[in-house]
């Protein structure tokens, strides 16, 4: 079950969720501070390229995207994007939703919601390869969404212009990731004397 509230809050620019003014942690964060998630072979420009093609594509799809103002660099993200959504018929409900757990106390921002086929999905974009955790990823975000999603996708934007759609293969990774969760909020309580 996930809700959005006033006392709900995002921090663009930190990337900081707060309910209440308590901090909660994120999917990404408890997936790195537990080991799940590693970012090998990744550097500064490649992280923060994704962050720009994710607020590009957000601004597309909300038809506030200046195409004369995009970086060379990033069109081809985009680009892939305008062919998913021509080639599949997808069209986006939820656009860079923030959301959190009530039980759990975690949170995390979905990239998108919409239907696929005549299913409701919620697709979460990539523009980096394929990871073993992407499918923990996805469980948690799906859960955020409390059934709301009949079909979870990774979409991965390729700087060709081409682009990848993986379905969330495992439906236990869910019980991965809450793992994962005690394991943070143990060593958070235990290990780093907060």
């Amino acid at each position: 079950m996930s809700i959005s509230t006033p006392d709900f809050q995002f921090c663009k620019a930190t990337h900081v969720y707060t309910l209440n003014g308590k901090i909660l942690p994120s999917v990404t964060q408890v997936l790195k501070e537990t080991g799940l998630l590693l970012y090998y072979g990744l550097n500064d420009y490649q992280m923060t390229r994704g962050t720009y093609v994710h607020a590009a594509c957000e601004l597309l799809d909300k038809d506030e995207l200046d195409f004369e103002s995009l970086d060379d660099t990033l069109k081809p993200y985009v680009y892939a994007y305008i062919k998913f959504k021509k080639e599949s018929g997808f069209a986006p409900v939820l656009i860079e939703t923030p959301l959190y757990h009530p039980q759990l106390m975690y949170a995390g921002t979905i990239d998108r919601t919409g239907r696929l086929n005549s299913k409701k999905v919620l697709i979460d974009i990539k523009t980096g390869s394929p990871h073993p955790a992407t499918d923990i990823q996805l469980a948690a975000y799906e859960e955020l969404l409390d059934g709301g999603a009949e079909e979870v996708y990774a979409l991965y934007l390729r700087d060709n212009g081409s682009y990848s759609l993986i379905k969330k293969r495992d439906n236990k990774n869910f019980a991965v990731f809450r793992s994962a969760l005690h394991l943070y909020y143990y060593k958070k309580e235990h290990l780093n004397g907060n």
